[in-house]
């Protein structure tokens, strides 16, 4: 891996995520979500079946995390992740096309996710091509034209809304509100950011919350503009607790500014590096709250913490062991359950075939329960030559 100062490489790349908790998370807690709402679309009986489906990432970062245990040193961040399951999706699903939209307002982080996304392009499997476009714009800009682009196609859209900080003014997001068959919202909120500096912020969680916000009127603008007007946390928050303390009563209060969803939850983050992030999620369907919801439960543990359920790095561990049993056959999964070699029970084998297309060892077609395991491992996008065309938006 690359020095963790190197400025060629975005933050998330030079961090590793088996010391950020909270990161690791978000990232199983996404993995999870997106692909049960993508399922739960498709499958839906609606009067005008869906056809289309968007995911929109609107602060994409580069698209990777840096890692020791990971064979590549590195796992996919959540616009990678949102590629993978609309790919899966499209293969489960033949009448569904899925979109994937990701937005940067840094250049040089969307030049780093462009190539990563190259073999969603331009693969010769139709089902396998994935409709994906990157801008490079502030988020503040494109929220409305993606949202007009998702509406002209009547499709849900699932949002993921993850800023360095809560620079997300409410007087934006808050035209995400729509009808039914609109968008469904995860936010990363971050209320440490109110003060720019997180070694500031460390020093401060465990303050009263009027000592804390009295005094600095810059921590007070950014509240503002984040719940869209003083009124709806001034009062919220019990002055005589600490600010750690009342983050629930904050992460609810915002959570409740967006009245026309349906159902709006919110929930805590492991806490890393005395961050204190709370996801909200918004949604118009019982269903999808009670799918989210169980796949919070389930993100809450991974690592030697997982159990069954495998968490990223030990499904691509096993997947590299049976592509080196493997390589250039094609097995089945109740072959690999059969045969086995590695000791796990059919839906980790599912999980761990999954991985194996994802990183490039194997072609798996869940339809027929097949894994063709490729002679050479793919190439990864990111370690071919820089062509500078590719980067034109």
């Amino acid at each position: 891996m690359r020095h963790s100062n190197d400025p060629a490489r975005h933050l998330d790349e030079q961090r590793v995520i088996e010391d950020h908790a909270q990161t690791a998370q978000k990232l199983t807690l996404y993995r999870g979500s997106v692909g049960v709402w993508g399922n739960i679309l498709a499958q839906a009986r609606l009067p005008m079946p869906v056809t289309d489906l968007f995911y929109i990432d609107t602060h994409c970062g580069a698209g990777r995390h840096g890692s020791r245990e990971h064979p590549d040193e590195w796992v996919i961040g959540t616009p990678l992740i949102a590629c993978h399951e609309a790919r899966r999706l499209q293969r489960r699903y033949p009448r569904i096309k899925v979109h994937v939209r990701a937005v940067d307002r840094d250049r040089r982080w969307i030049a780093h996710l462009r190539q990563h996304v190259q073999p969603f392009l331009e693969s010769n499997h139709e089902r396998d091509r994935v409709d994906v476009q990157l801008f490079a714009e502030p988020f503040e800009k494109m929220l409305p034209e993606l949202l007009a682009e998702a509406t002209s196609h009547n499709a849900p859209s699932l949002w993921f809304i993850d800023p360095h900080g809560p620079k997300i003014p409410y007087s934006t997001v808050s035209l995400l509100q729509g009808p039914e068959r609109g968008p469904e919202v995860i936010i990363n909120l971050d209320m440490l950011g109110i003060w720019r500096v997180d070694a500031a912020a460390r020093n401060r969680v465990d303050e009263r919350f009027d000592w804390i916000l009295l005094g600095d009127p810059a921590a007070q603008r950014c509240l503002n503009e984040l719940f869209g007007g003083r009124q709806f946390w001034e009062n919220i928050a019990d002055r005589s607790l600490s600010f750690r303390d009342n983050m629930p009563k904050l992460a609810a209060a915002y959570a409740e500014r967006f009245q026309r969803f349906q159902f709006r939850s919110h929930y805590p983050l492991r806490a890393s590096h005395s961050q204190l992030r709370q996801i909200i999620h918004l949604c118009h369907s019982r269903i999808g709250r009670e799918k989210f919801h169980d796949e919070y439960v389930r993100s809450q543990d991974f690592g030697v913490l997982a159990g069954r359920h495998l968490d990223q790095v030990t499904r691509a561990h096993a997947a590299r062991r049976y592509w080196q049993s493997y390589r250039g056959e094609a097995t089945s999964l109740d072959r690999l359950f059969g045969e086995g070699t590695q000791s796990f029970d059919r839906g980790q084998i599912r999980a761990i075939s999954a991985t194996a297309d994802e990183e490039r060892y194997a072609r798996y077609d869940e339809r027929q329960g097949m894994i063709h395991w490729f002679d050479e491992r793919g190439v990864d996008p990111a370690d071919e030559v820089y062509q500078p065309t590719l980067f034109n938006n």
